[in-house]
């Protein structure tokens, strides 16, 4: 059995094999320790760790075997690499090569994916590709969701009401008193935002998945590995563009006449008059909220595409992109109903200070900190106003995190196919 190096080695012990990263490894035995292959290379012997190597087995298949048996033999990670031959149904004595070059990738680190791994590098640039796609499309809801989140009065029911009382009436007035252009304040902070944002999480992602799987062994394709490393990523990110994200905030719910110009001008007005930590605000909130949502949302992407494999089978090959989009936005709609009360009070928080802009939308509140945030608004608001805003919230989230996801997905494959046609790939 053979198995091909995925990472340098540098032996610690006289009876250990030191390699590269793409050296080809006899394996002589594979049951001699739970963490440990005996191991040749070179005309040596030796032992090397199971978690630096991927096994690369390859099966031959021969027979009448029906169409369905040899798609489900093939789609099997154990028989990545594998050649089936099968003698044709619909004319007998003929015979059919099948030959399955590799397995379905997971986002993350996913050692059984077969072939050559991306470049953290390149994984970044599919991330950043994604997430500027995705802002084009999602603009609009972005705002009318900040929108509701930024309103005090209700926007249903009894008492006061707000200036928004639903997506279609909210859309109407922001096309009467902005324009059309108003569905896109505030776009080129966001816009840096989701490019920032989607580099640093994937990257992130990739990363720490590899190091859960070759530091401690975990299986880099299980639920649990995928929502830890997917809330790491996204704190790592949060952390890198949470200014941008307070620019976006600002941008996006101030009306007319406008406060800030221009980006430039928010920077420096912000800076001048509320001081460098303004650009913070809500820094809390948001890393208490972003973790479970983004941990949610890579272990249910993951989660959902293991379960549409397993009941399509035979569309794996066929549908991959509706796949990746629908199993997208049901880790987006699953994940933002979890953790949206986090989100609104983020964005409570961030507009602190800005009441001059906020005060023609209706009533304002300045907020001394999260827990008075959440105190004032169950105490005026009640148990719905932690969820106004939800409905272009979701509509947001099936959107963003299908596109994301499926842009991602989409990004990665090109690359990867770019790499082929110009022989990157090692030989395997």
């Amino acid at each position: 059995m053979e198995a091909i190096a995925k990472y340098d080695f540098k032996a610690t012990a006289d009876d250990e094999l030191s390699f590269k990263r793409g050296d080809v490894l006899k394996v002589l035995n594979e049951e001699c320790d739970q963490n440990w292959y005996k191991a040749e290379l070179n005309g040596k012997d030796g032992f090397i760790p199971k978690n630096y190597i991927e096994m690369k087995p390859h099966p031959w298949f021969f027979g009448k075997i029906p169409r369905a048996k040899a798609e489900e033999m093939l789609g099997k990670q154990r028989h990545d690499g594998a050649f089936l031959i099968r003698e044709s149904e619909s004319a007998p004595g003929d015979f059919s090569l099948s030959v399955k070059s590799s397995c379905q990738r997971m986002v993350g680190f996913d050692p059984g994916s077969g072939g050559q791994p991306l470049a953290t590098t390149e994984v970044a640039i599919a991330g950043s590709l994604s997430g500027l796609v995705t802002r084009v499309m999602i603009s609009p809801l972005d705002v009318l969701k900040i929108r509701f989140q930024l309103q005090i009065e209700r926007s249903s029911g009894h008492g006061a009401m707000g200036k928004y009382r639903g997506i279609v009436q909210a859309a109407r007035v922001i096309r009467g008193e902005e324009g059309l252009q108003g569905f896109w304040k505030g776009h080129v902070p966001a816009q840096l935002l989701s490019v920032s944002y989607g580099a640093v999480q994937f990257a992130s992602f990739e990363i720490l998945t590899e190091v859960c799987h070759t530091s401690a062994s975990l299986d880099p394709r299980s639920p649990a590995v995928h929502f830890l490393c997917g809330g790491l990523a996204a704190c790592s990110a949060t952390l890198a563009v949470q200014p941008l994200d307070t620019l976006r905030t600002r941008f996006a719910s101030q009306g007319e006449p406008k406060v800030y110009q221009n980006l430039r001008h928010a920077v420096a007005a912000m800076y001048q008059t509320e001081g460098p930590f303004t650009f913070y605000r809500g820094l809390l909130p948001t890393l208490i909220s972003v973790f479970p949502y983004a941990g949610l949302q890579f272990s249910t992407y993951n989660f959902l595409k293991r379960l549409w494999d397993l009941v399509l089978p035979q569309e794996r090959t066929k549908k991959d992109h509706m796949r990746n989009l629908l199993c997208g936005s049901g880790a987006g709609v699953i994940s933002k109903i979890a953790t949206y009360p986090l989100d609104l009070f983020k964005k409570r928080l961030q507009v602190g200070g800005f009441e001059q802009a906020r005060s023609a939308f209706g009533e304002v509140r300045t907020y001394r900190g999260l827990a008075d945030c959440v105190s004032r608004v169950r105490r005026e608001e009640g148990v719905r106003g932690f969820f106004k805003g939800l409905s272009p919230s979701l509509l947001k989230a099936a959107l963003s995190t299908g596109l994301t996801f499926f842009s991602y997905e989409t990004f990665c494959r090109l690359i990867s196919n770019m790499k082929k046609v110009r022989g990157q790939d090692s030989p395997t």
